[in-house]
């Protein structure tokens, strides 16, 4: 694993989160999550991240949807 060297002045915590509706054989519900310590640069009206990440998680709920 390599992680890259940060600012601590614009260090900001992000989340992204997903779901995945019905894709399993037994039309269960499948989450995931990413949580990432990083700085942002923003170009246009988009934004870069520059970052490392610090914990990640995919699981498939027990909700059938």
């Amino acid at each position: 694993m390599h992680y890259i060297l940060l600012s601590l002045a614009s260090l900001k915590v992000f989340v992204f989160i997903d779901g995945s509706f019905a894709n399993n054989k037994d039309m269960s519900f499948q989450i995931g999550y990413i949580v990432v310590l990083g700085n942002e640069e923003m170009l246009d009206r988009r934004f870069m991240l520059h970052g490392n990440i610090i914990y990640w998680l995919l699981t498939k709920c027990k909700r059938v949807t």
